[in-house]
Order: structure tokens, then sequence, then C-alpha cells
């Protein structure tokens, strides 16, 4: 009679948060990447039929890379969270540093600058103890990035950070130079050129140039296009008008010939698309940006709001697990003790 009552309590809360959830699947996100999903599924079943649970904890990374590049971030923090929980089993190594810095990059494209230093400096610390330069380069960057996101909400006022950027940035190009890293060199140049251009210094243009020669070689394909952009705004900066739109617009066709459908990557081009007409003053063309804009804006905000309703889901579904468990071992306690009084009058 009880598991009956109980099901119908569970059925009944189901009706009450069903709605909640049909209002999350409606989100339309940008469309995953089919090479990433591919690559992640694949992992997760080879993990599976060779129960493996280090391929299963890079099954799950794999995923938590592609929803964060759609913009669900909120489900790329789970998958994330899933492949820490086993890593962190194995003790310190390189890849449970790499997760720390995948999820302080979610928090800090969240605004959760406090979360987003929190997870960069747990990631520089595990690096640390296992003396990897390879991890100082990711760690590092993360920080810079950090810095250059409160100099720039700062409204460039607070110089302190932009030269702490600057500082991080610097020791990436020390190492990445002595490890040989060509994908280091050219992420390093992209992080130099961007800041650089942000601060219009025209140091942006021979920085960012350098490394779109390499990207492509190493198919890193989405960082050269989100080089593009900012290489676009150093000739906007220093009047080049003709040059900025020819950077955007080849920008625009290599996003679209690489079907690259990264949120943060296509949030940027509508935005500098929109700085360049308004500096030339198209405004006509200008407003088309900004209505595309604004929807990927109202994308990124239900997802938001959403997020918080998979927490609470999250949150109930683990409660139930525990409550089943607690169930269990009370059940087996009591077959023990009757068991062990059935013994007494054998």
């Amino acid at each position: 009679m009880r598991l009956i009552t109980n099901r119908i309590r569970f059925i009944a809360l189901l009706l009450v948060i069903s709605p909640w959830f049909s209002l999350a699947q409606s989100t339309t996100y940008l469309p995953l990447r089919k090479n990433r999903l591919l690559r992640a599924q694949e992992a997760e079943r080879k993990a599976v039929a060779q129960h493996d649970s280090l391929q299963l904890a890079e099954a799950y990374y794999l995923y938590g890379k592609t929803y964060a590049f759609s913009g669900d971030l909120e489900t790329s923090q789970r998958y994330f969270m899933k492949s820490l929980a086993i890593q962190e089993r194995r003790g310190l190594s390189f890849e449970l540093g790499r997760l720390y810095v995948r999820l302080s990059e979610n928090e800090l494209q969240k605004g959760d600058i406090r979360q987003s230093t929190l997870f960069a400096e747990k990631s520089l610390s595990i690096y640390q103890k296992i003396r990897s330069e390879q991890g100082y380069l990711r760690s590092f960057a993360m920080l810079g990035k950090i810095s250059e996101y409160i100099w720039e909400k700062s409204g460039n006022k607070q110089e302190g950070y932009y030269l702490k950027a600057l500082g991080y940035y610097q020791r990436l190009e020390r190492i990445s130079y002595k490890l040989k890293d060509r994908k280091g060199i050219a992420a390093t140049n992209q992080l130099l050129g961007t800041l650089f251009s942000k601060a219009k210094d025209p140091r942006a243009i021979p920085y960012l140039k350098s490394a779109i020669a390499i990207f492509p070689s190493e198919e890193l394909y989405g960082d050269e296009v989100e080089c593009m952009l900012f290489l676009a705004a150093a000739y906007r900066n220093a009047g080049k008008y003709s040059k900025a739109h020819q950077t955007l617009a080849k920008a625009e066709k290599q996003y679209i010939f690489y079907q690259l459908n990264e949120y943060a990557i296509q949030i940027h081009l509508e935005n500098q698309f929109i700085l360049f007409y308004e500096q030339i003053g198209e405004w006509k063309k200008a407003n088309v940006r900004l209505r595309r804009l604004k929807g990927l804006e109202r994308k990124l905000l239900l997802a938001d709001r959403e997020g918080a309703i998979s927490r609470l889901h999250l949150e109930y579904e683990t409660r139930k697990k525990e409550a089943r468990l607690n169930t269990q071992q009370r059940e087996i306690k009591l077959q023990a003790q009757t068991l062990h009084v059935q013994s007494r009058f054998m």
C-alpha cells in the first residue's frame, strides 16, 4: 500500500513540474557541431563497452565542450561535473586541471567572476603540483582572460587588471616559445593581439595576423574566425575601414564555411558588424545586425532561467536517490535483525 501511495505522490509531482520541463525543452540553442557530438558519442560507446571509467570521463568532457560551444552552458557544466567526479578519484592529473579550466570558462561566460577565479586558481594549483608546463598555458590563459574581463567591465579604467592580463599573456608567450608549441604560440599571439586591440594599441595587428597564419594548419578554425574579428576591430580603430570590412566579410564567410555554430563567436560577429556600421554611419545595416544580436542574447537569458529549473530537478533526483538508498539500507538492517532473531530460536 505504501509503495502505491509513494508512486501516486511521485506521479503528482511530475504533473506539477512537467510544464516547467516542457518550457525548458522549447529553448533553441545553436545546433550542436556534428563532428564534436559524434566524437563524444563514440568515446562514450567505447567506455561503456570496455567498462573504462577514464574513457567515460573523457566522453563527458567532450560532451561538455560540445554543449558549451552551442551556448547551453548548464548542460555543459553538468557534463563537466560528471567528468570531474571520475577524474578526482584518480588524483592529480593534466585532465583534472583541464576540467577546472573549462568550468572556469563557463562561469566567466555567465559573468560569475568569483567562481571563475576559484576554478582557474584550482587548475593552476594542480598544474604546479604536477609541474605541467602545458597545463600552465591553460591556467595562465584563463587567469589572463578573467583579468581582461574585469578591466573591460570597468570601462577600461582599472589599468591594474589590464597590466595583470598582459603579465599572464607574456608568461604564456615565454612558455609557448620555450616548448616550441605552434598551437600555444598562435593562441598567445591571439590573446595578446586581442588585448592590444581592445586597448587600441597598434601592436594588435601584427600579433593577430601572426595567429591567423597558424590556426588553419592546426585546424583551429573557430580561433581563426575569432582572431579575424579582433583584427577587423584593430583596423577599424586605426581608421582602415576598407580593410576592416574585408576582414569582417571574410570572417563571416569562414564561419559559415566551417559550420562552426559557436555561440560566443556568433555574438562577437554580430557585435563587430554593429560597431563597424555605426562608425561609418550605416544605421539600417547596424539595426539589422542589432536585431540578430538581440535574438541570440534572448536565447542566452532563457538558457540561464532554465538552468535554474534544471538544477532544481537535479537536486530533486539526488534527494530521491538518497531516500531510496536509505530505505534499502533500513530493509537490509531489518532483514539481518530478523535472521538473527530466527537463528536464536532454531
